[in-house]
């Protein structure tokens, strides 16, 4: 490959890379593994059942160092289907 293809390449795959994370996919609920901003905050709210797959998908994350879980979790605790424990200062 010469320079000027690879040039190329690079014109066209980062901002089709770009859109690909703008848009969320692909995504920790899509059934391919994810590497990168699999841990990223969502780019738009998660709907309940997505908050529940996210949560089962990063149960082993922590919410304080996992920004995707944590978004999963709020909206889980704003829809009343998780009440966080008052001890731990949430």
């Amino acid at each position: 490959m010469t320079w000027a293809q690879w040039g190329l390449l690079l014109v066209i795959a980062v901002p089709v890379a770009l859109i690909l994370v703008m848009i969320g996919w692909p995504s920790a609920d899509s059934a391919a593994p994810v590497v990168g901003w699999a841990h990223a905050v969502p780019v738009r709210r998660f709907t309940v059942t997505e908050a529940h797959r996210a949560m089962q998908l990063h149960r082993e994350c922590s919410a304080i160092d996992c920004p995707r879980k944590e978004a999963a979790r709020a909206v889980l605790v704003a829809a009343g289907r998780v009440v966080p424990d008052p001890r731990r200062g949430y």
